[in-house]
């Protein structure tokens, strides 16, 4: 039996929950999933998360980023209890938004599991903010080294 999630202060029906998923692959860029995982509207043209280095750059990138909330004065006590797996579970989340395999979904039950995992837990407004910048600023470090500068373009020929 599905259940409804509540997450912050909206609640999500189980029929949402999949739609939610796919406004946020939608608004990522990475509508219309075609097989292995791949999510891209245009042959030839990479998803996200291929642009991105995919599972390795994710990978990377929540290390860096939950290093950091570790030691952010807003986030630290959120987070002081962490599953040293979390950076990872997030990792695989992020790859599916952004195109990736679906391996959050079918090993953690994709959205509604992680939104059931924050329920209760009293996420302030500047708590998710500073959530998103310090990733947004993670995200930003030159150090990455995407394998492109954005915009993407196309091999020619």
């Amino acid at each position: 039996m599905a259940t409804t999630v509540e997450y912050s202060r909206h609640r999500i029906a189980p029929d949402d929950q999949r739609a939610f998923a796919d406004a946020c692959r939608a608004a990522a860029g990475t509508a219309g999933q075609v097989a292995g995982g791949r999510m891209s509207d245009k042959p030839g043209t990479p998803s996200v998360y291929e642009w991105m280095g995919g599972a390795d750059a994710l990978e990377r990138l929540t290390d860096v980023f939950y290093g950091r909330v570790l030691k952010d004065p807003v986030l630290a006590p959120v987070f002081a209890g962490m599953d040293a797996r979390h950076p990872h579970h997030v990792a695989l989340g992020l790859g599916e938004v952004f195109g990736g395999p679906d391996t959050y979904s079918a090993r953690h039950g994709g959205h509604a599991h992680m939104a059931s995992r924050h329920l209760g837990r009293h996420i302030t407004e500047e708590q998710r903010r500073r959530w998103v910048d310090l990733l947004l600023d993670a995200a930003d470090m030159p150090k990455w080294e995407w394998g492109q500068t954005p915009p993407w373009q196309p091999d020619a020929g």
